[in-house]
């Protein structure tokens, strides 16, 4: 599927087939079923002269609105896992039957609700966040859609005090970009994987960032992603030891490799505007960290 030239990549059974993947006992066909049934009542509720604005309001009434066509009640946030650290949260078959999302499952769903009715949108990231881009039709500009508070518009400006976005990174489309249909495809498929690394599958992990990467090399998104993907077998293989010098010296070279390409691929993203950001003081307080990069 990702393969396929841009313009022809189905998003929706694209999302469908990473979860099946995930997750073998997805019913497809029933999650396929829900989603046109939503997008056919959205598409009911509409003047055939709907505007582009009018068409993501109906969407944004029909998910997070109560009434008869949810039987009052909406998709909401799940306060249970506010950090998205659950996969099976991220699914939309399970989405569909809690409706309990969270900030990556709700803008999924509500980008491809709006992608399949027609209108100019896109998945954007903000730090360990996922957002909906929007374009207007009408008057040609793009907002910004939190599907996590409501499916209301936010400025860039809350971002940039909440999460730390820094102008630099704007400009240079680390944080807040509209994603092309590629990228946004892309981010889609990420979610292959953290569930390969997960399961212990590094190399089919590895595989899935390092393609990304390919298919859309200035993402800083796809950058961090195998930084991290790095950081992550070092802490798995190697933080037993407290010091180098406790470690075999035959398993060393193994050590200074994952240093270097950690470090590699984050300096890629720095060259880029990025900038790492300091922990969440409650989540410092409530766990270990295991950091994202190692070295200097």
């Amino acid at each position: 599927m990702l393969l396929q030239p841009e313009k022809r990549i189905d998003l929706l059974e694209l999302k469908l087939a990473v979860d099946k993947i995930i997750d073998p006992s997805i019913d497809v066909a029933a999650t396929r079923s829900k989603f046109e049934s939503m997008v056919s009542a959205i598409q009911k509720s509409l003047p055939t002269t709907a505007s582009s604005g009018e068409t993501l309001q109906a969407i944004r009434q029909y998910l997070y609105g109560k009434g008869p066509w949810n039987n009052f009640q909406p998709f909401q946030y799940d306060f249970n896992d506010p950090d998205g650290k659950s996969m099976h949260l991220k699914l939309l078959s399970n989405y569909f039957l809690t409706r309990k999302g969270n900030c990556v499952s709700m803008p999924i769903l509500m980008m491809l609700i709006a992608d399949r009715l027609g209108l100019d949108v896109s998945l954007s990231y903000a730090p360990a966040h996922i957002l909906m881009k929007f374009t207007e039709a009408e008057s040609g500009k793009t907002f910004n859609v939190e599907a996590t508070s409501g499916g209301g518009f936010s400025r860039d400006q809350w971002y940039q005090e909440s999460m730390s976005v820094t102008d630099e990174e704007i400009r240079n489309g680390v944080y807040l970009k509209k994603l092309t249909r590629m990228e946004t495809a892309y981010a889609l498929a990420d979610l292959l994987g953290e569930r390969y690394i997960d399961l212990k599958a590094y190399d089919k992990a590895l595989d899935v960032f390092k393609r990304a990467l390919i298919r859309n090399p200035n993402s800083v998104q796809f950058m961090l992603s195998i930084g991290g993907y790095y950081a992550k077998i070092y802490a798995a293989e190697f933080d037993k030891y407290e010091r180098i010098s406790e470690v075999p010296l035959k398993d060393r070279p193994r050590l200074y490799f994952l240093r270097e390409q950690n470090q590699k691929y984050f300096q890629m993203a720095e060259a880029r505007g990025w900038r790492e950001k300091p922990p969440k003081p409650a989540q410092a307080l409530k766990e270990k960290q295991t950091p994202n990069r190692y070295g200097t």
